[in-house]
């Protein structure tokens, strides 16, 4: 039991801080570096957690803000909009469920207070899911496996009778 407990402490910050240096998209603008981190591939039908974190440029040194404004969009239809606050434990950010391939664009705009920090447009693009195209391929090879091993065990067990 003290085993589980102790493992399951030191497991907490690996948890809290999930994103860890991952892939991100990085922007630098007026002596700030915006650094939007993601855990799972930019890809149709994944749900992808941002997380939202600023820096001064030079010294990499974290930046408070108290929120930051959120827009994502695709062409000219929103798919997300709203304020995150900045978060107690952990890294803020949000989740956005991948729907639509090609070019997106993230807005966000941090905050301290009603003051703007510094804000810019981050363009990223969601590939197609590909697993989807040959999953067909995939199951027709696995059912026509198991029917030649079918086939021979059947062959096999009928010469021993």
């Amino acid at each position: 039991m003290f085993k589980i407990l102790v493992i399951s402490i030191l497991l907490i910050p690996a948890i809290v801080f999930a994103h860890g240096d991952g892939p991100s998209i990085e922007f630098v603008k007026d002596g700030y570096l915006l650094d939007i981190g993601y855990g799972q591939d930019l890809m149709v039908g994944n749900t992808v957690r941002f997380d939202l974190e600023l820096f001064e440029d030079v010294t990499k040194e974290p930046v408070l803000f108290s929120r930051a404004w959120v827009r994502v969009t695709k062409e000219e239809k929103v798919l997300f909009a709203g304020s995150i606050s900045d978060a107690l434990f952990g890294k803020p950010g949000l989740s956005l469920a991948l729907s639509q391939e090609g070019q997106h664009t993230l807005f966000v705009r941090f905050e301290n207070d009603e003051n703007s920090i510094v804000e810019a447009n981050l363009p990223f693009v969601v590939i197609p899911d590909d697993s989807k195209e040959n999953s067909g391929l995939d199951e027709l090879f696995l059912f026509g496996a198991a029917g030649l091993f079918g086939v021979g065990l059947g062959y096999w067990f009928g010469r021993k009778v």
